[in-house]
């Protein structure tokens, strides 16, 4: 019984390990940062070459990432073989990561799609903002508490508030700056690599075989 206890409790310290080096944190940072560029640009550049920096994250940035998991995070804590529950749970959140990406982006691009057009909701124009933001906070809660990770408890409230702000900050200054979101994205960009330098500072690569996983 305590062996059973054990292999669980290895397994979820592994689990947690996958999401302990940054680079999740780096790559949603440099997104996000890629969109407030854009947004910068758009009003500087010709339409559609604004998205450069969006592409760039795309075609250059998660490569990377990949490439960053394969040659310095796995050398370092093994290629975990989980059980199909936690497997099961882990397709999961990346359903929910694909689906937060996708509404973020409508939600980014949508008042610029056709921006003559008036608004005709009732009530404050942020409103609508808000409603998103809380939506994205409650996509991050739920990530944190699958994946043990509390920090998304933070990075679900900036980008959250990041929604609104940037409505009201536009309409009180003229500036349409996408400070809120410049801040979340900026937090996680930080974060990450803090958090990657301290794991390969805590992990060197071992000599020898490499623990190649658990089984549970």
């Amino acid at each position: 019984m305590s062996e059973k206890i054990s292999l669980k409790e290895a397994e979820r310290k592994a689990f947690r390990a996958t999401f302990l080096d940054g680079l999740n944190d780096i790559l949603w940072g440099l997104m996000i940062l890629s969109l407030v560029l854009s947004a910068i640009l758009r009003e500087n550049i010709q339409p559609l070459l604004n998205y450069l920096p969006v592409l760039v994250v795309i075609v250059i940035g998660i490569p990377l990432f990949f490439a960053a998991k394969k040659w310095l995070v796995i050398p370092r804590i093994g290629l975990v073989k989980f059980t199909p529950r936690r497997t099961r749970k882990l397709s999961n959140v990346r359903w929910f990561l694909i689906g937060l990406f996708v509404i973020t982006l409508v939600v980014f691009l949508l008042p610029y799609l056709n921006p003559g057009a008036p608004v005709s909701i009732n009530g404050p124009y942020w409103l609508v903002d808000a409603f998103f933001g809380l939506l994205i906070i409650a996509l991050f809660s739920f990530m944190a508490f699958s994946l043990d990770q509390p920090r998304m408890h933070l990075y679900g409230f900036l980008l959250g508030l990041s929604l609104p702000f940037d409505v009201v900050f536009e309409e009180v200054t003229g500036l349409d700056w996408a400070l809120g979101l410049f801040v979340a994205g900026a937090v996680m960009l930080g974060t990450g690599i803090i958090i990657f330098a301290r794991f390969l500072n805590d992990h060197p690569i071992p000599e020898g075989d490499v623990y190649d996983g658990v089984n549970g």
